[in-house]
């Protein structure tokens, strides 16, 4: 009866540990994020915010262009390493999993954020009043368009395309 109930228990941590898993490369799978766009339309504040598109693929190609108040101005391109690349795809899963958290109240002098997140099989696809976003969110999100600051070997180039619908500012 004793070398039963042992197998028995073995079986189920085996089935148990095997579950969990299978459950992490599905998720993981789902989840495998090709591209990330992030625009902030400069408009809405009271003070000076900058516009600002930032565009990173899963090729380490990193476009970028910066408009009025903007760190840089114009349109960059250059790469990114693979470790910056792995730091994007961990902290933008949540947002192909559950989404883009906001609160109920809008702030009216915020500026407003269209990020486009490309997996296999989806385009996520979400825009939103700065002012309305949980702040956890907005930390990722300014954490990405402050890569450009990190980001020595973007070389300035004539123009670049961006998967966004906010109309960027002419230089």
């Amino acid at each position: 009866m004793k070398i039963i109930y042992n197998s028995l228990v073995l079986v189920l941590i085996f089935l148990t540990f095997s579950c969990s898993e299978q459950g992490k490369k599905e998720r993981k799978e789902i989840s495998n994020i090709k591209k990330v766009t992030v625009a902030f339309t400069g408009f809405g504040c009271e003070g000076r915010c900058p516009f600002q598109a930032l565009s990173i693929d899963s090729s380490l190609t990193a476009n970028y262009y910066g408009g009025k108040f903007a760190e840089k101005n114009g349109f960059y391109s250059g790469k990114v390493d693979q470790v910056e690349w792995s730091n994007i795809q961990t902290r933008f899963e949540k947002f192909t999993e559950i989404g883009l958290d906001t609160t109920e109240y809008q702030k009216t002098d915020h500026p407003s954020v269209e990020i486009s997140i490309n997996t296999d099989t989806k385009v996520y696809r979400f825009k939103e009043n700065t002012g309305k976003i949980a702040e956890t969110d907005l930390d990722v999100l300014y954490w990405f368009i402050r890569l450009t600051s990190n980001t020595n070997n973007l070389k300035k180039t004539d123009s670049l395309d961006f998967a966004t619908s906010i109309q960027y500012e002419k230089l």
